[in-house]
């Protein structure tokens, strides 16, 4: 159906993909899921929206990539083999502050007390599958502001 004073607004690309993809440096963020499809839709559907995306299969391969390479934002899928998604956050939360590197579980499980759970361990938000990518973007768009924010505040107090 058309709108009647041409392409409705909520059919534009979000001007949340747009404020991402204009960045001075491109924001890395850092897939981790067991499901190969899932690593691809969302690295396809991320770099569209203007961020630079690595992926891990597993826990072990997302560490091995926090120190190899700077990360701006991990999702994180709950249910993986060998290190869950919750083992992979208590072990980031040791060694990272939820502004320092935020983190964002993804998971197909949508009960209040896995989301509770979650958030309870560091988890700086929570997306459900199948992933609503608007909002998805949104939540990381908001999360990487207040990485910034937080950093902006360190600064001016070392300054002082």
């Amino acid at each position: 159906m058309k709108h009647p004073h041409g392409p409705s607004p909520l059919l534009k690309a979000p001007a949340i993909e747009a404020a991402a993809s204009s960045n001075a440096r491109i924001e890395r963020l850092l897939v981790v899921d067991d499901d190969e499809m899932n690593r691809d839709l969302m690295s396809r559907r991320f770099r569209r929206a203007g961020y630079s995306v690595a992926t891990a299969a597993d826990g072990e391969q997302a560490l091995r990539c926090l120190q190899n390479e700077p990360v701006d934002l991990v999702l994180v899928d709950l249910m993986m083999p060998r290190i869950s998604g919750l083992e992979l956050l208590k072990t980031l939360r040791a060694k990272y502050t939820p502004s320092q590197l935020p983190v964002i579980m993804v998971s197909a499980l949508q009960e209040s007390n896995q989301i509770v759970v979650a958030l309870t361990f560091g988890a700086n938000d929570y997306i459900t599958k199948p992933i609503d990518f608007p909002v998805a973007i949104a939540r990381i768009r908001t999360q990487l502001l207040r990485k910034k924010a937080a950093a902006a505040v360190r600064e001016s107090k070392e300054e002082k």
